[in-house]
């Protein structure tokens, strides 16, 4: 489907143009990629087309994130897709999907509006009777700090804090694509960052 979209782009700008829309997408990529990412990993036992068919419903977050008040789609799904995600302390966090390839994975830039943006990779691997998916975060709150300095925070706060949200998602994605169950406010521990 991205290859499909980026020929479809191609042929409605001058080369330059799609030169620089590639350009501006890959230095994006390389931007937040080079910070400390955040992973967690969890099976579960369904489909992939059943997983697939869960994140494509505009509004999914609804059904299965542990910190989600609400979750409106602007236009969904695929690349350029936007949503925006209020958490349950009020916040409202805007979502832009820069990559879609269905079944396989998605990415976005996740942020509240106005302010810096961290970059996120869901993956979903299918293995026979389980899929593995798997959520990345590359958080903005160390973008600018080098590598040296940034260390002691990544790894005794933010790294900490991002895993203990990362399994609370998937736990509820797991629960939802498993047994039906919607989430349940209280199906998470408390988040200072998001409850």
């Amino acid at each position: 489907m991205v290859k499909e979209f980026l020929r479809k782009v191609k042929n409605q700008f001058p080369q330059s143009e799609f030169k620089f829309f590639n350009m501006t997408k890959e230095s994006l990529l390389i931007k937040y990629r080079s910070q400390w990412p955040v992973s967690f990993e969890q099976e579960i036992y369904c489909s992939l087309p059943k997983i697939w068919e869960i994140i494509s419903k505009p509004g999914h977050l609804e059904q299965f994130h542990p910190y989600c008040k609400k979750n409106e789609a602007i236009k969904w799904p695929g690349t350029g897709s936007q949503d925006l995600l209020t958490y349950r302390n009020g916040n409202i966090y805007k979502r832009d999907i820069v990559e879609w390839v269905d079944n396989e994975s998605f990415s976005l830039i996740i942020g509240e509006v106005g302010k810096p943006k961290s970059f996120v990779k869901w993956e979903f691997k299918d293995n026979r009777k389980k899929i593995k998916v798997k959520i990345t975060v590359y958080p903005h709150l160390l973008l600018n700090w080098n590598k040296f300095s940034s260390y002691l925070p990544y790894k005794y706060y933010i790294k900490p804090k991002l895993r203990i949200y990362l399994k609370a998602v998937l736990c509820g994605l797991k629960s939802y694509a498993e047994y039906g169950v919607k989430v349940q406010r209280n199906m998470a521990t408390r988040h200072s960052w998001f409850s």
